[in-house]
């Protein structure tokens, strides 16, 4: 194997996901596309300013801050848990955006073998090499620990959970595959913001609480 595309069609890796809040999806869908912190908006009257305000705000990273991050497969349980407990209103709520594994041959795209704040560790990386390196046997984490691939790991899985993608500054929402949610009453608000902002009533929303567990 040499490219993505194969690399990806050999591990049967189906999607790449991003989670938000339902602020995030207004602020997406009123763009038409997922964007970089770099490029959120300060003007309290727009939708960007609602996009992740605090992740942009506090997260140590700010060399990276004109690339959106996803993840390939699975979502990052542990900092999805993390951001479930900043402080929101009652009515708020979560979703899981997945995208076409085919914006992973995209131009820019970097590829970390764990989370990007991590700079001990984490090695970046471009193209084939970049990503295969994401399904090492042995990957370096967190305060240097050592994370072995389990026998019998699914194979589109990152061996280190927190690895990340790096798409750089807007990811257009046609390579959009579905919306995942927790349950039916979300599914029925994200359908009716969507077809408010868009007047599109064919996106497929699908209600997979697992999927927010990392599964």
């Amino acid at each position: 194997m040499t490219t993505i595309d194969e690399l990806v069609q050999a591990r049967g890796i189906r999607e790449v996901l991003h989670f938000s809040t339902n602020h995030g999806l207004v602020g997406m869908a009123s763009m038409g596309a997922a964007i970089s912190r770099d490029q959120l908006s300060t003007d309290s009257k727009s939708p960007l300013v609602a996009l992740n305000p605090k992740n942009a705000k506090f997260r140590s990273d700010p060399e990276w801050l004109g690339y959106i991050n996803l993840s390939v497969s699975r979502i990052n349980s542990s900092f999805f848990g993390y951001s479930k407990s900043w402080k929101r209103s009652p009515d708020d709520y979560w979703v899981i955006l997945s995208f076409s594994p085919e914006i992973l041959s995209h131009d820019g795209v970097v590829f970390a073998t764990t989370n990007n704040i991590y700079h001990g560790s984490c090695i970046r990386g471009i193209g084939y090499s970049g990503l295969e390196n994401c399904f090492a046997d042995i990957v370096i984490s967190k305060k240097n620990s050592r994370l072995a691939r389990p026998d019998g790991f699914p194979a589109q899985w990152t061996t280190c959970q927190e690895a990340e993608v790096l798409y750089p500054k807007r990811l257009p929402l046609e390579y959009l595959q579905c919306i995942y949610v927790e349950d039916e009453e979300t599914s029925d608000q994200v359908l009716t913001t969507l077809e408010l902002l868009t007047e599109r009533s064919d996106f497929n929303v699908i209600i997979n609480p697992d999927k927010f567990k990392g599964d």
